[in-house]
């Protein structure tokens, strides 16, 4: 299990950070305010966990039509904001 900080919202680096990871790994995201223009996919085998900097701090807005995470497993995301503008 080890923990990685990210210096990005960009959704690229955050799935190359989640396809790397192992069953129990944190991945820490940086405070900032992104849309995201497609989803995130989580491994259906991985527990990981995607924490931000706290729903002020870290923002991402949906922008498009669809789902933001797709989350599946024992994964967990938290200290997000999330503004849907659909």
């Amino acid at each position: 299990m080890a923990t990685y900080t990210l210096e990005t919202l960009e959704t690229s680096a955050i799935q190359t950070q989640l396809d790397s990871c192992v069953d129990g790994d944190i991945i820490i995201l940086p405070a900032g305010e992104i849309e995201w223009e497609e989803a995130i996919d989580f491994d259906n085998e991985k527990g990981i966990q995607l924490i931000g900097d706290g729903k002020e701090s870290t923002v991402i807005t949906l922008g498009f039509a669809g789902t933001l995470f797709n989350l599946k497993s024992n994964s967990r995301i938290s200290g997000i904001g999330i503004i849907i503008e659909h």
